[in-house]
């Protein structure tokens, strides 16, 4: 028994390459683990069939109900062997709840199956997708880093500013047409 595992019951003993497994069923383990401040990552090894997907539904909320401080959310498909449609619909709803909670959420994929069923289903023009989780976990940590600078340029959000220097104001094209200064 590894120092980790000691005082979790035996569904929660961390792996130590996927992390916190979260979820054992027969077809399908679920980990957790954080490899950056509010960044979660859950990745599933298994099939994500009508049967297994509601387990993975179940700990996206979970992380989504407890995860006030989570600002991205990253679902590793690259170990699912399976992906059902009822799979892909539980992470399109985890996109919709990321998006209305401005949270980030990636997917992970790098299977052909899961890939497919990803492209039937429309997924994979909805949701951001990544070869790795550290790609992933860059690009989004990167995209909210662009959009905090652009949520704190001002009005003109074209126009960003050197800390304690105004802004030179532009002119109005509306004042030139008029004549009037």
């Amino acid at each position: 028994m590894t120092p980790s595992s000691i005082g979790y019951p035996k569904s929660q003993r961390h792996h130590e390459h996927h992390g916190l497994l979260v979820c054992a069923h027969p077809r399908l383990h679920l980990y957790r683990f954080c490899p950056r401040r509010g960044v979660v990552v859950c990745p599933a090894r298994g099939e994500l069939d009508l049967i297994t997907s509601p387990l993975l539904a179940r700990e996206l909320h979970s992380i989504d109900d407890n995860g006030s401080c989570v600002h991205t959310v990253v679902v590793d498909l690259s170990e699912t062997t399976f992906l059902g449609a009822s799979g892909a619909e539980v992470v399109l709803h985890a996109g919709e709840r990321a998006r209305a909670n401005r949270r980030a959420l990636a997917v992970v994929s790098r299977t052909t199956a899961v890939r497919r069923t990803l492209e039937i289903t429309g997924a994979d023009q909805a949701l951001h997708w990544y070869a790795s989780v550290s790609g992933a976990v860059d690009a989004t940590l990167r995209s909210r880093h662009l959009s905090a600078i652009r949520d704190h340029s001002g009005p003109d959000r074209d126009q960003l500013t050197t800390p304690g220097y105004p802004a030179t104001p532009r002119e109005d094209p509306t004042d030139q047409a008029s004549g009037s200064r």
